[in-house]
């Protein structure tokens, strides 16, 4: 009996074939092995149609928690985590072991496993997405095995990889001597905080901007890591958004921020060096085209990395994210700015809204055949893919419009 499904956007909706919530990691391999076509869900935060009827949607929500944190020869450590764990709930147990995360995003509500899986990351020039972070992963595939890989060609393929190479019931994540945050908000104009740009992501271990398109003013924000001694853990301090003010805490409370209304989004990546030029035309395209829509525009910073389909792939990068209210279309805006980046040879997150194709992906992507060599040997039968997904890595044509 098909049973609904909704991503938290309600974009995406579909009749699944079935909706599972395995309590064990056996539980999930038998889940895996027994059923068709198979896709998991953290938190639905992606906004593509990774879920489609006749699906069997796996939740791994029991999977869940702080394994254990180790120590290495060099002194660095990794944490083992359960890839269903929401990223809000990992900071307070890894602060009480002493770690943090090197990097966080402004949300938090995502599972570990789908921010991996969709290069999910923060803002910081010299610091990676979160899927740079994973030195391990624990695999489920097609068959119902289980196999742990560590790092190995394998590995950049898989820490961004859509679960299209095995379902990830554990991540072994680099982390850090845990640290505090201070945070300070303030707004400018637009022209302000373009001339001022370079300096304040120089000097900031975290900025990033959100550009208001009925005053053009930019709230600003930056994070700057500061000693952990004595901060309170139960307090999540926030400045109200559009704000000034100034905060502190601990590193996992001051990353993220309240996201209560429900919206779609579309973000792309673009070299460091375009980031600029590719912001002033998104804004130009809101005031000149799509002046109605009130949702802010984010510009954030990420470094390179060597993951084969992470949105950075060897180049810095800026990220641009544009949104429109859930309840409110947004295909005709999209579809303008996607252009805009693709003059700014963007690469599309992986989590949200784009409308590129196979061919695309190609030509931004030096190691996409690899890839899909890859997959195809893990998952020969495609147990992992819908038509959505093959229309992509299975060479079947243009992604379906949303």
């Amino acid at each position: 009996m098909s049973q609904a499904f909704s991503n938290w956007s309600g974009v995406v909706r579909c009749n699944a074939a079935a909706l599972g919530c395995p309590d064990s990691e056996d539980a999930l391999a038998e889940s895996v092995q027994a059923s068709g076509r198979v896709r998991v869900v953290g938190t639905g935060h992606s906004f593509l149609p990774y879920w489609q009827d006749g699906d069997t949607v796996i939740s791994l929500d029991a999977l869940s928690g702080l394994i254990d944190v180790s120590v290495l020869d060099d002194d660095s450590a990794v944490a083992r985590v359960w890839g269903g764990t929401k990223l809000w709930a990992l900071g307070e147990p890894l602060w009480e072991a002493g770690y943090s995360m090197a990097n966080m995003g402004d949300i938090d509500r995502q599972s570990l496993a789908g921010a991996v899986s969709t290069g999910t990351h923060g803002t910081g020039t010299s610091l990676g997405n979160i899927s740079s972070a994973v030195r391990g992963l624990r695999l489920v595939g097609p068959d119902g095995s289980i196999t742990e890989i560590g790092p190995s060609r394998e590995l950049q393929a898989a820490s961004v990889s859509l679960g299209l190479l095995g379902v990830i019931s554990q991540v072994v994540l680099r982390v850090v001597p845990r640290y505090g945050l201070v945070e300070r908000d303030w707004q400018a104009d637009a022209a302000e905080t373009m001339d001022h740009l370079e300096e304040l992501t120089v000097a900031n271990r975290h900025f990033e901007f959100f550009w208001l398109p009925g005053d053009d003013l930019c709230h600003s924000k930056s994070l700057n890591p500061i000693d952990p001694t004595g901060l309170d853990t139960s307090e999540a301090p926030q400045i109200p958004f559009g704000t000034s003010g100034e905060c502190c805490g601990p590193s996992f409370r001051i990353f993220p921020s309240a996201r209560e209304t429900r919206f779609n989004e579309m973000e792309y990546s673009v070299p460091a060096e375009n980031g600029p030029q590719c912001f002033l035309g998104i804004r130009e395209l809101m005031r000149s085209r799509f002046p109605k829509v009130p949702w802010p525009v984010e510009y954030r910073t990420l470094d390179a990395d060597a993951l084969w389909l992470s949105s950075a792939h060897e180049r810095e990068s800026v990220t641009i994210s544009i949104h429109q209210g859930a309840d409110r279309p947004f295909d005709d805006f999209f579809r303008a700015a996607e252009q805009i980046f693709i003059e700014h040879q963007g690469r599309p997150h992986w989590g949200k809204v784009h409308y590129r194709s196979a061919e695309d992906f190609a030509a931004l992507y030096p190691r996409w055949a690899e890839f899909l060599s890859l997959r195809a040997e893990k998952d020969p039968d495609g147990k992992f893919m819908n038509p959505y997904l093959k229309g992509i890595f299975g060479g079947e044509g243009r992604a379906r419009r949303l």
